[in-house]
């Protein structure tokens, strides 16, 4: 059982990132959001924000990528 002493969420914020202007095929192929979720969006961006959970996002990365990002300083900084 793992017992973090971190947590932080990060979302899309629905875009064009830096992927789409290098490559204008990137996600061509991907579905659109399935339309029962969109309206849940809302809901738990009011749920982590009730629960103090810092929320990271940026216009020019997805949400993968700011997690990546913090994974390779963490590990960087020695966590």
């Amino acid at each position: 059982v793992k017992k973090p002493d971190y947590l932080i969420v990060a979302f899309d914020l629905g875009e064009p990132t830096f992927r789409h202007t290098q490559y204008e095929g990137y996600k061509a192929t991907r579905s659109e959001c399935p339309v029962e979720l969109s309206p849940q969006f809302p809901l738990i961006r009011q749920m982590i924000a009730a629960l103090n959970i810092p929320v990271l996002e940026h216009p020019q990365y997805e949400a993968d990528d700011v997690l990546a990002t913090i994974a390779r300083i963490t590990e960087e900084q020695g966590g």
